[in-house]
């Protein structure tokens, strides 16, 4: 799954996978990242199996956390190689800052007592928008990670 959300920056076409577009890495990031500049997907487009740390969630969701799995595709993006044009370049801060999501609170809430189950997790912002959609006024989960997400740059 890397190598494909790669395939764009590796064409030298992108700089970094959240300019990568038609991939499946930046539509979980327009998931997460909702400052992230991008125009709204179609309603048609096909939902991606969620990410999740817990080994028992494997059939419903992979078996990655998102924050490693952003990581993973940045680090690997990063690798020159001979027989590829393109790689993210050493000057970009890594790919949880370009996102302005805290790494230190990320990690304190993926602990097994650090996260209350939720439906959504992402800015608030973007909470706000899917509780609208989803017909809710408020959800809980806007204030369990709100220390998460710094502000938008």
């Amino acid at each position: 799954m890397a190598y494909v959300d790669l395939n764009p920056v590796r064409a030298a076409i992108s700089d970094c996978p959240e300019a990568s577009d038609f991939t499946s890495i930046q539509q979980r990031i327009r998931e997460y990242a909702p400052e992230v500049d991008h125009t709204e997907p179609s309603p048609d487009k096909p939902v991606l199996k969620p990410f999740s740390a817990k080994q028992a969630d494997s059939d419903f969701a992979i078996a990655f956390d998102p924050a490693d799995y952003l990581e993973l595709v940045d680090w690997t993006g990063r690798c020159a190689r001979e027989d590829k044009r393109g790689a993210i370049s050493s000057h970009l801060p890594p790919i949880l800052s370009r996102l302005n999501i805290d790494a230190e609170q990320w990690l304190k809430a993926m602990q097994p007592s650090g996260i209350k189950p939720c439906r959504a997790i992402g800015h608030l912002e973007k909470l706000k928008s899917f509780a609208k959609q989803v017909g809710c006024r408020w959800l809980r989960e806007s204030q369990q990670f709100s220390p998460l997400f710094s502000r938008p740059a």
